[in-house]
């Protein structure tokens, strides 16, 4: 019979004070009065001795050694160990347990925030204090590529906050292409990461509409107190969805683009579609794929277009045809002036 929450919150409160060392011995009434102080309801002696019989039967598959002790007048676990919180693991439950906190560790480090890390770490601890090492010969069965700590992601906790809390904040901030350093007002929405790196996005106060700033090339955050600005324009699955990376090219909207892979790349695209639109338009022999994809063009999708242009052509629109063809050529001339 499933249980109803307020029956499921009385057996907590009730194990809490079965558990608590420096209040032992809990009499009916106590369990009554921190009851209806945590509840904020009124409980009988027969509700309570209801919940405390379901509790010895077994709840959660856990059967509750509950005694009353005559001369201390209360109540106790014959068990001092036991606890409804602990659920007894048989050894398949146990293993599944510790590969389910290798998995989370896997994902910890610089791809997340420190609160992440902590409560991974967290987990982890207890595992190893309640229940020991894994029986079994134990090492990760999976591992993924683990970024470098880049620059500025110190920041990540801070910007989560303000954007969280709706606090204005400031900051430092460089730009590469023109070197040089600006003050900004910024009035943060969302974080985003992208190739293993995470960008800001919200309301410049100095640009006057939303911007993407690079976390790597923020210095000296600081939250401010004053009125949040949000922009009504905002649209976030404009860039959940719609973008490809974080930075789109200017003057462009959301499109159809095409692109013909060769036979050593198509499987890698079909297996890996580059945005959740992609849909392959044509096969054709030997094994060359037409795929089509509908976004809003940006640099990062243009750079990737330019990575794979040995394997990869696009066949429309003409304006990304014609840019790739650029990139190749400064490609070339770089080759020439610093080869």
């Amino acid at each position: 019979m499933p249980l109803n929450k307020l029956a499921y919150a009385r057996y907590n409160i009730i194990d809490d004070c079965l558990t608590n060392k420096r209040r032992k011995y809990p009499s009916m009434e106590d369990l009554i009065t921190t009851c209806e102080e945590k509840l904020q309801k009124q409980f009988s002696i027969s509700q309570l001795q209801k919940d405390i019989k379901v509790m010895k039967e077994g709840i959660m598959g856990s059967p509750a050694p509950i005694k009353f002790s005559k001369s201390h007048n209360g109540y106790y676990y014959d068990d001092p160990d036991f606890s409804i919180k602990r659920v007894p693991l048989n050894s398949d439950e146990l293993e599944a347990l510790h590969q389910a906190a290798d998995l989370m560790k896997v994902f910890s480090g610089t791809r997340v925030s420190q609160y992440f890390n902590d409560a991974v770490h967290k987990i982890d601890t207890a595992l190893k204090v309640d229940y020991g090492q894994p029986q079994k010969n134990h090492y990760p069965i999976i591992d993924i590529e683990r970024p470098s700590a880049h620059k500025g992601f110190q920041y990540f906790e801070f910007f989560t906050e303000a954007a969280q809390n709706r606090n204005p904040v400031s900051f430092v901030h460089y730009s590469y292409d023109k070197r040089q350093f600006s003050a900004v007002i910024l009035h943060t929405y969302m974080l985003k990461e992208f190739h293993n790196r995470w960008y800001v996005i919200g309301y410049s106060e100095k640009h006057k509409e939303v911007r993407t700033f690079g976390i790597d090339r923020i210095y000296d955050p600081l939250m401010l107190n004053r009125q949040f600005t949000e922009d009504k324009k905002f649209d976030p699955d404009y860039f959940l969805k719609d973008l490809y990376g974080v930075l789109p090219l200017k003057g462009r909207k959301k499109q159809r683009i095409d692109f013909r892979v060769n036979p050593r790349l198509s499987n890698y695209f079909i297996a890996n579609p580059m945005h959740h639109s992609q849909r392959i338009i044509k096969y054709h022999e030997y094994g060359t794929v037409d795929f089509r994809i509908e976004v809003v063009p940006t640099l990062e999708l243009l750079n990737d277009f330019f990575m794979h242009s040995t394997k990869l052509v696009v066949l429309n629109p003409d304006w990304i045809k014609e840019e790739i063809k650029m990139m190749n050529k400064t490609a070339a001339n770089n080759e020439r002036l610093f080869g």
